[in-house]
């Protein structure tokens, strides 16, 4: 049972906080029916020329309280309860699956209480590690047991049974508290909500994209302003995330420079250069994009160099987020690293592009609501809590 649960109609409040842009919807839930999505808002972050990660964050508080100041002046249908779901995507979090295996001398009833106490440990010693990055009083978003084994065989219900060889893997993700407060003192403002959960963008995703493919082996690859998140699921586990910070801005930032321009022009070039005749500026926005995807493609082949250490293939299917008008560029990248001698995967990645209109068929939108693909994802991460 979701920790959501009602028999009633249901209003979720969902906050998606990128490192570009920040978007927020009102979704109704219906039990075993899909959700749909009634109002939507999104506000980008103040472009930075040069980054600066103070000036990052109060662009994005500053947003935040934005779309919550409008998603609260529109109109909801009468709706059972509210509950407010924030999806954090890089850097607002860090995250890690743990893998904890115990072997005991004869065969022990697994008790919750015994799972509680390895949870509790390993969580310390998540977070002692990651104080450097985070700070000491960072904050659990969400730690989730995603598969339990008992004597090799996977479980879905190990308490009670008997075993000698026991092992779990458990994904947690943490963030700064002056993050999540500053966050959620904005939803109090707009909203004096407090019902209010935290989770990660790539477990929110990975959740979505197991339930709707029913695969085990993928890549999720989430490219944002700032930042690009690759996670590996392997045998329906999440194993990991590497990330990288070059996204869509960087590419932007590219063209400016090359072409001479403003980063408002930059993107408008950008969207003009699929032409076949080009004149010199746009020749230097075509060298622009490709140097850019070229330190992309070497970014995300550094990035995944530690996984090709332990001599394992990474997995052939891709499940990509991105803007729309960044989408088919960030693609053929992808599909470049599958071909390149980097030879991470024995076949060419196929790469599944999670925009709106595929998104659609499992996440309904009021008619002139704008589809946005990463609500959408996290809309039918909502849902699956909440019922």
């Amino acid at each position: 049972m979701g920790i959501f649960s009602s028999n009633k109609p249901h209003l979720a409040i969902v906050i998606d906080v990128g490192s570009s842009s920040i978007g927020a919807a009102s979704v109704l839930m219906y039990p075993n029916e899909k959700p749909k999505i009634i109002h939507s808002v999104r506000s980008e972050m103040v472009f930075q020329e040069v980054f600066r990660f103070e000036r990052f964050v109060v662009s994005m508080i500053e947003s935040v309280e934005k779309v919550m100041q409008e998603l609260s002046h529109l109109p909801v249908p009468p709706h059972s309860d509210r509950t407010f779901l924030c999806v954090l995507a890089s850097p607002w979090y860090a995250s890690q699956t743990r893998i904890l295996r115990k072997t005991f001398d004869r065969p022990t009833k697994i008790e919750e209480k015994f799972l509680n106490e390895i949870h509790e440990k390993e969580i310390a010693s998540f977070r002692a590690k990651e104080m450097n990055i985070m700070g000491g009083d960072s904050v659990i978003l969400e730690m989730e047991s995603v598969q339990t084994k008992l004597n090799g065989y996977e479980t879905t219900k190990p308490f009670g049974k008997e075993a000698i060889d026991f092992e779990t893997a458990m994904y947690v993700s943490i963030s700064p508290r002056k993050i999540t407060q500053a966050i959620s003192d904005k939803i109090q403002k707009a909203f004096h909500g407090k019902d209010l959960h935290f989770s990660s963008f790539p477990f929110a995703s990975f959740v979505t994209m197991r339930d709707i493919f029913h695969e085990k082996n993928f890549l999720l690859m989430d490219i944002s302003g700032e930042t690009t998140d690759v996670s590996i699921i392997r045998s329906d586990v999440f194993q990991e995330t590497v990330s990288f910070n070059v996204g869509k801005n960087f590419l932007i930032r590219k063209i400016a420079k090359e072409a001479g321009s403003t980063f408002a022009e930059a993107a408008s070039l950008f969207r003009m250069a699929s032409g076949s005749e080009m004149n010199e500026v746009e020749e230097k926005v075509k060298k622009a994009m490709k140097k850019a995807g070229e330190e992309w493609i070497a970014e995300c082949e550094q990035a995944l160099s530690t996984i090709l250490e332990r001599k394992e293939i990474l997995p052939g299917d891709v499940f990509l987020t991105a803007d729309e008008d960044v989408s088919a560029w960030f693609i053929g990248n992808v599909q470049e690293l599958g071909n390149s001698s980097f030879s991470m995967s024995s076949n060419v990645f196929s790469v599944r592009h999670l925009n709106a209109p595929f998104l659609s068929s499992f996440c309904a939108t009021d008619t002139g609501v704008e589809r946005d693909a990463f609500l959408m994802v996290e809309s039918l991460f909502a849902s699956r809590l909440i019922h």
